[in-house]
């Protein structure tokens, strides 16, 4: 299907909305294998951290867990402030 998306055109220098090519763009990428270059600027043009870690020896998965939860306490946070400014305040008559 179709979708909504904007991205820079390298050959053109410009934006762009070309359904057509943003389709051909999504495929080349889906049809690469992956290495570790293309992560890293996929993770940075999405703004996702990267974290390297290891299921045989542990390294770094205690960093990207740490993240990990850091983020979502952070979240929860957010969502509980969100919540105590959207109810009505009591007011004492």
């Amino acid at each position: 299907g179709r979708f909504n998306k904007l991205t820079y055109s390298l050959k053109n220098t410009t934006w762009t909305t070309d359904t057509f090519y943003l389709e051909a763009l999504q495929l080349a990428e889906d049809q690469l294998p992956a290495n570790r270059p293309m992560i890293l600027l996929w993770c940075q043009r999405n703004g996702i951290p990267h974290f390297e870690a290891s299921a045989l020896d542990g390294r770094g998965v205690d960093e990207a867990m740490q993240h990990l939860i850091w983020v979502g306490v952070n979240e929860l946070n957010k969502r509980e402030m969100e919540e105590i400014e959207s109810e009505p305040s009591i007011q004492e008559c």
